[in-house]
């Protein structure tokens, strides 16, 4: 290689390290914003005049606008620049999370918070994309290395969003992350790549191809885990800091401590996304979706019944599952759809996973209404760790999904990508 390429290649790389590492960010606050409610809710009964489950049911609109956003972001990001809609996230975020602060009655609170919904849906098509862009043939690792960055923005908005709600308020714990949403988003415009690079410079990768038949079964498969894990995972963080306020007796009546609580519970589930990231990029993902199945369904069995530090652990083992889940369901993306469909692949991934989300916090507020307790809401978490469990034993186990690295010079031009067998 000559000097003038090897410099080249080396541009490319540091490219792709600075168009990652601004991705990692963006996840971390994508989120944050969208799980400040949980825990500032236990604060704002007084404000509003109600109770914890009517006002938790009023972020469905949100959850509802957050899923069905992602689906046209992805056909957008196929025909704009990717760089620009990632930069009108971090900004419309920031925007709306602070104006947040603002809301007086229960109908403003509701559209703000449908307002940062529309805002953070463009982050994981656009994120997706660009992350399968720039990974290089170790895709696994950086979508789990991802995914601990958003697991962390999961963790730290109970713990910040409980320590500021207990000094200063809830309101100011909506205006912290706002400000910073804007100021990565400022920095992102002026300093992120202005072009993505396929390969991030780095050896490329090839696999056997799957065949038709295969690929259409598992990505049928893949679509009805994700319906039943999109509830799961966004019901988990949303019932977390309530489920230790009930099941933990000397947590109760603290904000900062139950956030502290939930901050430990999730870093641990996060693990997962790192864990599993770095092992993926050699398994055929049924060696990987059956085994964190089999962990979820038993860890929200036991999760309906336990107390103290069994409820503690019960929720690191279901959250740890989860988390898991979401570093294999992304490489599937990445391994089985051509470049040029990936963020309208992963539009389609997203709408699917949030539009069943969007159901979490009214499920979660009403049964909460009903019964008093988050009991309930944990059984039907319960049912969809069963269909997951059942997709994962179904799912197709295919050595040739694992790609084996090959030289190629950094300027090639990809081959011609087939349409992805199952749109």
């Amino acid at each position: 290689m000559s000097a003038t390429s090897a410099a080249a290649e080396a541009a490319i790389d540091r490219d792709a390290r600075r168009t990652i590492a601004f991705v990692n960010g963006a996840h971390f606050l994508d989120h944050y914003v969208m799980l400040i409610l949980p825990t500032a809710v236990l604060a704002m009964g007084s404000d509003f005049g109600a109770s914890y489950g009517t006002l938790m049911g009023l972020a469905f609109l949100g959850a509802l606008v957050y899923g069905f956003a992602s689906l046209p972001v992805g056909w957008v990001a196929d025909r704009i620049s990717k760089r620009n809609l990632m930069t009108l996230f971090l900004l419309s975020a920031g925007i709306a999370t602070a104006a947040t602060s603002f809301a007086g009655t229960q109908t403003g609170l509701m559209l703000m918070l449908a307002a940062i919904g529309a805002a953070a849906a463009i982050y994981h098509p656009v994120g997706g994309a660009l992350l399968a862009e720039n990974a290089g043939p170790r895709v696994g690792r950086v979508v789990g290395v991802n995914g601990v960055w958003g697991n962390a923005g999961v963790a730290c908005a109970p713990l910040v969003t409980g320590a500021i709600t207990d000094a200063a308020g809830w309101r100011l714990a909506f205006v912290v992350p706002g400000i910073a949403c804007v100021a990565l988003g400022i920095a992102h415009h002026l300093f992120a790549p202005r072009a993505s690079h396929a390969g991030g410079g780095r050896r490329a990768t090839t696999a056997a191809p799957i065949p038709l038949d295969v690929a259409k079964r598992a990505f049928a498969i893949n679509m009805v885990s994700q319906a039943a894990g999109g509830l799961v995972f966004a019901s988990l963080p949303l019932l977390l800091p309530k489920l230790l306020d009930e099941r933990v007796p000397w947590a109760a009546g603290s904000e900062t401590l139950i956030g502290a609580l939930a901050f430990i519970v999730t870093m641990i589930g996060a693990t997962a996304q790192l864990i599993i990231g770095y092992r993926i990029d050699r398994l055929a993902l049924k060696r990987v979706f059956l085994p964190l199945a089999f962990l979820l369904t038993p860890s929200i069995a036991l999760l309906s019944v336990a107390q103290g530090l069994g409820a503690i652990l019960c929720a690191t083992g279901a959250i740890f599952a989860i988390f898991g889940q979401v570093t294999a369901n992304e490489t599937l993306v990445a391994r089985y759809v051509a470049p040029a469909w990936r963020a309208r692949a992963y539009s389609v991934r997203y709408f699917i996973t949030f539009l069943a989300g969007s159901l979490a916090p009214r499920l979660i507020g009403d049964l909460h209404n009903a019964t008093g307790a988050v009991t309930a809401s944990v059984l039907v978490l319960l049912g969809c760790a069963g269909v997951m469990f059942v997709c994962a034993v179904l799912f197709p186990l295919r050595a040739e999904e694992v790609a084996a690295p090959q030289a190629a010079p950094a300027a090639a031009a990809p081959a011609p990508a087939a349409r992805p067998a199952a749109e």
